[in-house]
């Protein structure tokens, strides 16, 4: 699947022009009237399926997202600023998966009433004698505001797949968090404390376990942590 702004391979197949380049945005505003949709096959390893969760995230949708997934709905997704997660154990097999992603640039879901309210506090950038070109809708899309005009750029109304898509598996417990607070430095050594969100995946059983942990540096482990029981 590929991903990024949809100006980007409207560009590379020559059916626009760099938009942020002379005056060629007047030339998209097309495009942000449209939806767009992405498509991936793919395939897993066997021994995925034999993990208690897989998991499907999509780092940032831009912005307003339906995600399909072999035939069903999974979610409609509504924020460029966090990710979208799902457990896709009972929907993904090992081959000929199907992702559809369709994407738009959220404007088509506020309306006059939605800003009537606030319409008299909201800034919009004008552009010569083509009046107003920014749009005071989007306070109500969560993606970047400057997409629709800043004093630094024009309107060019981002719309696509941001970031990275990728697919984790885990067996009995997941690592959803690491954090790193250095506590004491001096010439040749430093403190560190490093705390784990490790989440147990069993709907009620609890274990016990311990927890190791790797400092490397060019890939080479350079200090191993004692070993702490939970």
């Amino acid at each position: 699947m590929g991903h990024g702004d949809i100006h980007v391979p409207l560009i590379e197949k020559g059916i626009i022009k760099e938009p942020v380049e002379a005056l060629n945005c007047y030339e998209c505003d097309w495009i942000e009237e449209k939806s767009w949709w992405f498509k991936k096959v793919f395939t897993v390893e066997e021994s995925l399926l034999e993990q208690d969760i897989i998991e499907l995230t999509l780092e940032s949708l831009d912005v307003e997202a339906d995600i399909f997934l072999n035939g069903l709905h999974l979610a409609h997704h509504r924020s460029a600023f966090y990710p979208y997660t799902v457990n896709i154990g009972n929907i993904v097999k090992t081959e000929d998966n199907v992702l559809l992603v369709r994407v738009t640039s959220g404007l088509e879901h506020v309306n006059e009433q939605d800003i009537a309210a606030i319409k008299k506090c909201v800034s919009t950038e004008t552009d010569g004698d083509r009046g107003d070109r920014g749009d005071k809708r989007r306070v109500y899309v969560r993606k970047p505001q400057y997409v629709y005009g800043w004093d630094w750029g024009p309107r060019v109304a981002t719309c696509g797949i941001m970031k990275s898509v990728y697919i984790k598996a885990y067996k009995k417990v997941a690592i959803r968090g690491v954090h790193i607070i250095t506590q004491i430095v001096t010439r040749d050594k430093a403190q560190l404390d490093i705390k784990l969100e490790v989440e147990n995946l069993h709907v009620f059983k609890s274990f016990e376990g311990s927890v190791k942990v790797d400092l490397l540096f060019n890939g080479e482990s350079t200090v191993t942590a004692s070993e702490i029981e939970h």
